[in-house]
């Protein structure tokens, strides 16, 4: 006894000292749910709490755990060597072993397994936890009832960090309470092991609906945990200077896969990623005198920002900002105040920002495809595990960002876990499971499902023998007890024994040093509550946290401490919510600090806390009066409305507070000056939902605005706010699809005489997608001239009208293209807002003429805009318009000088401009339309491959997949090897698919069949396509209208005819296709490589046949690549050589040696190039003339020289062929 109670002695010392400290540690604990004696952990955090919570106790079944506690990369206030440690494990020193052993002997009795290498402040708390035996120390145990799902886990995980670098899925689903997030936080210290990094996700039933609530928290940590690379220190500078390349190596890459727009966008949503880009250095916090001394400005600059746990700009303001801030905020009734706060605004230098002209489904894109790239970026580095809690209650956005991160083949090592719960609501999730199985094996996707139940009565035994330290039958009565009433429920279970320690029912007797209770009292205590809510209620109401938490808990599962500071001080003195005299931080972060040590809160980073457990959060919102909560959210709501000023600095508060006052707002009178206030709210969540692209959030916050709004009257007494309202709210509808509520928005904006025409003209255009997404082409056209009527720019609709300015149009542009073009270098960019609608709306009508087969109107657009260009200023439209002037000079009027030096001038003038939108397709159509006419296909490649990443990284998926595509096909023409075109292929159409581009992806699906085709020597057919990747038939009905996706596969089909040597097919198909196969592709590069291969075909046929028809074809194809390599076409050189060959050897003309001349030079010419596989086809064909003049030795080497460039090429197919053709001939080498 006397040796406990010296024990005792020292760790009451060591808890006093632990006391003095001021700050709130955050806490990392490390809880799990529950598997047997021997996995025991405890936590990692760094926390001076002489006692863990209730919460922070449960290793077994806490389902919602601090999502900050997770992360791979500590987060405390201790140094960045602590922050890492538990990463890189290093090996323990002499000291920490010393340490080690005299805890060991210490618990002893109670069985704790410990590594040996935690840090000097974690073994000090633990010194001190491990002497309060009069505490269950919940935190010491592991998991239980967990083997077989700890064994599963790991064995994915190793999958995932091992070197299969597998992309994983999984799925936690059980009741609440049952310890899936405990269960997913076991692969903490394995993927720390494997230098990875683990991060934790959480939605709130508060939030739900909120736009990547649960994805920012997981993002902002993982943010962190990236910074803390860059902030590590260490004693082995080897390991430093990993960890630090490993930092700049993340850097590097997202510089190179985002921009700048990119990472503006992201940064709204996670903010610390711009501390990761290096843009701004890390905020130093104030101190908390200084906080105290303008707490009011500071609660109203800072709670919006850091809610979620995110640190915005506002942390970087001056003292003497926040004072003027707080000023305002006391006289905000005052005009001369407002007015002064105005003029400062204005006087301060402003810096340029450029208009946008991204749309709202573009930016969609965008932000996917940043998401996308940024962890591409890290899985590629090290192993990523994302775990997301609470999915059931997630939006749709993030589920579809997180099923585009599993199903994206470019991740690698990366795990993603949801853990949801079975008894609610969870058709989201099922939804994106299914999504997820369609393509499971095509994308080598491990899936996961686990399904967790509460414990047995045996598991709970055990739990509780090694919760109170005593053999399983003495307390076997009181675990049947506890069993009956729980169920087996483990974060029931916890909660109950606690109340039982709490009521001293269940207490720790010194003298006999063991755990003793009262079962009779027991088992009449477990019949007084009825589920864990009301336990919980139970114990809030008796302490301080019956003053805070209720309130907390209707801002959300997570709150920061401004947010909650600022409603505890500034609610009515009438509610005696603390004494007046103790307002300041120190006491209110007592009150957090009690809960915390109560179990209710954890802290986390950021100044931030978050609910323990969504029970905890329920029983604290149930303490509320059910008819008393809309009014008591209101004032919560109202209070932070008012503190902060304005809806534009609540910053990120919007939604919350919007939620807080919807209710009761229907409420007040029609009337009350408070509507319009909360309906200006709304209006800004909702515009800021869309900003975030969570369309169908925005939609419900514009809809309770035009409730809140007068019905009548709202137009004539808040216009403004109602044009707003509804030109945002009929984007938002048209994007959900949701064309009727669109029409009314649009309708309600058009019938006001007063609107401008530049809203005007976005509402049109607004009708004008939908009519495209619709099909319906004539009303399109409508929507898009009556656009323009007030714009003052004229779009002809006539045909001799579009003729007339097609013509005058070319005839100006080539009059003086070098003084044209160098007047245009020296306009300004246009920032005009209407400019802008209107060039969007032409390029729009033109998009319409091209589909509809009307390309002189797509024509007349471009030139329209061009000439508007010159007059008004350019933008990002103007720069397309030059580019497709480009085009129409080249292949319509064949100039194909002057249409390169506008091509050229169009990609400078991407620099010059916002042109994010559409840079894509300015590129596009240089390379696609122009710059192969005057340089090789590799020049074209190389902006293509441009305009796909500018594409995919500023929001136009469709232009950038069109580039992808004529990547791959020119990379086929250029005799790439084709197991990369495969493989690229394949990527780029599992990208197509994920966009919902199916045009592109029937464009490249022939081209990854074609390459098949020649790779497999068991294709189903040489020259039909096929086979594994498609099938023909399913391409023909598919694109019966779309004519040139025909067309490009039937290309496709006759190379593979030339080939494969099957002539008569290519013949074949050129006569059934006849003239509108080269028509409809004019411009592009299949113009060329259509006439070499279908020349060649009848070169062929003609030889074998001897029939003129054949070889006058043959001999038209041959003029028009003549007459386009004397125009500059370098590409056509290869393609001429073979058939000047082939012509030579048909006439019969010319000498033998004449012809075999012809052929080696086109062998030598398409080798220059790098065009193996022309290269092959020519030696080929020079072996067929051997044989035909009965030379059959000349024969046998050319026809050898062929299979060993096809070989070269990957063409195994052929090269099986060639082999079988050639083993009937004598002395044949074989490869």
């Amino acid at each position: 006894m006397k040796k406990y109670l010296d024990r005792h002695h020292q760790s009451h010392s060591l808890r006093s000292m632990s006391a003095s400290a001021t700050s709130v540690t955050s806490r990392s604990s490390n809880r799990g749910g529950m598997t047997g004696k021997d996995d025991l952990t405890e936590r990692d955090d760094g926390s001076d709490r002489p006692d863990a919570s209730v919460t922070d106790r449960t290793t077994g079944g806490v389902d919602n755990e601090n999502p900050f506690r997770a992360s791979s990369l500590a987060f405390s206030s201790s140094s960045s060597d602590h922050a890492v440690d538990s990463l890189l494990m290093p090996p323990p020193s002499p000291a920490q072993r010393d340490r080690f052993h005299l805890l060991k002997s210490l618990k002893s009795e109670r069985h704790i397994i410990e590594p040996a290498f935690l840090s000097h402040s974690k073994r000090a708390n633990d010194f001190t936890q491990s002497m309060s035996l009069q505490k269950l120390q919940w935190h010491r145990l592991g998991l239980y009832g967990r083997d077989h799902e700890m064994e599963q886990l790991t064995q994915a995980l190793t999958q995932v960090t091992g070197d299969q670098k597998s992309r994983t899925l999984v799925l936690l689903d059980g009741p609440s309470g049952v310890g899936k997030t405990a269960l997913a936080a076991q692969l903490q210290e394995p993927v720390q092991r494997a230098g990875g990094i683990y991060v934790l996700g959480k939605f709130d039933l508060q939030q739900m609906g909120e736009p990547y609530s649960g994805i920012q928290i997981a993002m902002t940590q993982l943010c962190h945990s990236i910074l803390q690379l860059k902030q590590f220190s260490s004693e082995n500078q080897m390991v430093q200077t990993v960890q630090r390349q490993k930092f700049a190596t993340i850097q590097a890459k997202l510089m190179e896969q985002l921009s700048p727009e990119t990472i503006d966008l992201l940064s709204n949503l996670v903010p610390s990623l711009k501390l990761v880009m290096g843009q701004h250095q890390q905020p130093q916090q104030s101190s908390q005198e200084d906080r105290y001394k303008s707490h009011l400005s500071t609660a109203s600059l800072d709670m919006s920002n850091s809610l979620h746990g995110s640190n915005h700009h506002s942390r970087f303001l001056s003292n003497t900002n926040s004072r003027h801030r707080l000023t305002k905020m006391k006289n905000k009734n005052s005009s001369p105040s407002h007015d002064n706060n105005t003029q400062q605004r204005k006087q301060q230098p402003q810096q340029k920002r450029r208009s946008t002209i991204l749309g709202g489904k573009e930016s969609v894109d965008q932000l996917n495809f940043a998401f996308r790239s940024f962890v591409q970026v890290l899985s590629h580095i090290m192993p990523l595990v994302i775990v997301l809690d609470d999915v059931q209650w997630s939006d749709k956005l993030s589920l579809d960002l997180v099923k585009s991160w599993i199903t994206d083949v470019e991740n690698q090592s990366l795990m993603i876990v949801g853990c949801y719960r079975s008894n609610e609501e969870h058709q989201s999730v099922d939804e994106m499971l299914y999504d997820v199985q369609l393509v499971q094996q095509e994308r080598s996707i491990e899936l996961l499902q686990l399904h967790l139940g509460d414990l047995s009565p045996e598991c709970v035994t055990a739990l509780m023998a090694d919760a109170l330290t005593m053999e399983p039958h003495r307390i076997q009565s009181l675990a049947n007890v506890v069993y009956q009433k729980t169920r087996g429920n483990v974060f029931y279970l916890i909660q109950f024994m606690e109340s039982l320690a709490t009521s001293r029912l269940l207490s720790y007797n010194f003298g006999l040093g063991y755990w003793t209770w009262d079962e009779q009292q027991v088992k009449l205590r477990s019949e007084m509550t009825t589920n864990v809510v009301q336990l919980l209620q139970q114990k809030i109401s008796t302490g301080v946290a019956t003053k805070m938490l209720p309130k907390a808990a209707c801002l959300g599962a997570r709150f920061s401490f401004d947010a909650i500071y600022c409603i505890v001080t500034m609610m009515d003195n009438n509610e005696n919510v603390i004494d007046p005299q103790q307002r300041g931080p120190a006491y209110v972060r007592q009150m957090l600090q009690e809960c915390i040590d109560e179990g209710f809160l954890d802290a986390c980073p950021g100044d931030v806390f978050a609910f323990a457990h969504d029970k905890v959060q329920e029983a604290a919102l149930a303490l509320i009066d059910e008819k008393d909560l809309p009014e008591t959210q209101f004032q919560i709501g109202d209070l932070l409305m008012t503190q902060l000023g304005d809806e534009e600095a609540l910053g990120s508060l919007i939604f919350p507070v919007a939620n807080l006052m919807s209710t009761k707002a229907r409420q007040l009178d029609t009337h009350h000056p408070k509507r319009k206030e909360i309906a200006r709210v709304h209006v800004r969540a909702g515009t800021m939902a869309v900003h975030y692209s969570a369309f169908e959030a925005a939609t419900k916050y514009f809809r309770t605005a035009q409730e809140l709004l007068p019905k009548e009257e709202h137009w004539t007494t808040d216009f403004d706010l109602s044009l707003t309202l509804c030109t945002s709210a009929a984007e938002a509808e048209y994007c959900i699809g949701n064309y009727t509520d669109m029409k009314d928005y649009c309708q309600q904006v058009l019938n006001e005489p007063t609107a401008p025409v530049s809203v005007r003209t976005r509402i049109y255009s607004i009708l004008m997608d939908a009519a495209l997404a619709n099909n319906n082409h004539q009303e399109a056209f409508e929507y898009g001239f009556a656009g323009l009527k007030n714009t003052g720019v004229k779009v002809p609709k006539k045909t001799p009208a579009i003729l007339f300015c097609m013509g005058t149009g070319i005839m100006k542009a080539r009059r003086n293209p070098c003084r044209t073009i160098q007047a245009m270098q020296k306009l300004p960019e246009s920032e005009d807002p209407l400019q802008l609608a209107t060039f969007k709306t032409i390029e729009k009508i033109g998009t319409v003429g091209y589909l509809t087969g009307r390309p002189e109107l797509f024509v007349a657009c471009a030139f329209t805009i061009f000439h508007q260009s010159l007059q008004r200023g350019i933008n990002g439209y103007s720069a397309t318009a030059v580019a497709q002037i480009g085009f129409v000079l080249t292949c319509i009027v064949g100039d194909v000088v002057n249409g390169t030096k506008y091509a050229n001038e169009a990609l400078e003038m991407l620099g010059r401009v916002e042109s994010r939108a559409v840079e894509a397709k300015t590129k596009f159509f240089v390379g696609m339309m122009v710059m192969h006419w005057t340089k090789p296909y590799a020049s074209s490649i190389t902006i293509l491959m441009d305009g796909y990443r500018c594409g995919m990284k500023g929001g136009d998926p469709e232009y950038a997949f069109y580039c992808a595509f004529y990547v791959m096909f020119l990379s086929f023409l250029t005799g790439r090897p084709l197991v990369g075109i495969e493989k690229e292929s394949s990527i780029y159409i599992k990208q197509m698919e994920d966009y919902l581009q199916m045009v592109t992806v029937w464009y490249l699906l022939p081209v990854l069949q074609g390459v098949m085709n020649l790779r497999d020597p068991s294709s189903i057919s040489t020259t039909e396509l096929t086979g594994q990747a498609m099938k023909e038939a399913d391409l023909l009905s598919s694109c019966e209208t779309a004519k040139p996706t025909v067309y490009s596969a039937i290309t496709i089909r006759i190379l593979l005819a030339a080939y494969f040597g099957e002539y008569q097919v290519g013949v074949d198909l050129a006569e059934e296709y006849g003239a509108p196969l080269i028509e409809q592709q004019v411009g592009l590069p299949h113009s060329e490589v259509l006439q070499y291969s279908i020349g060649l075909c009848y070169f062929a046929m003609a030889r074998s046949t001897k029939n003129k028809k054949y070889a006058r074809h043959a001999r038209e194809c041959r003029k028009k690549l003549k007459k386009w390599l004397k125009n500059g076409n370098p590409n056509c050189s290869g393609y001429l050589g073979l058939l000047n060959a082939e012509e030579a050897a048909l006439s019969g003309k010319n000498k033998s040696s004449v012809v075999v001349d012809l052929y080696q030079n086109a062998i030598v010419l398409n080798g220059r190039f790098g065009n193996v596989q022309d290269q092959a086809l020519a030696s080929e064909r020079l072996g067929e003339f051997y044989l035909e003049g009965g030379n059959h030795s000349e024969a046998k080497e050319m026809f050898q020289a062929a299979q060993e460039l096809y070989l070269e090429w990957g063409a195994n197919a052929k090269v099986e062929k060639l082999t079988s053709r050639i083993s009937h001939l004598p002395s044949i080498k074989f490869l």
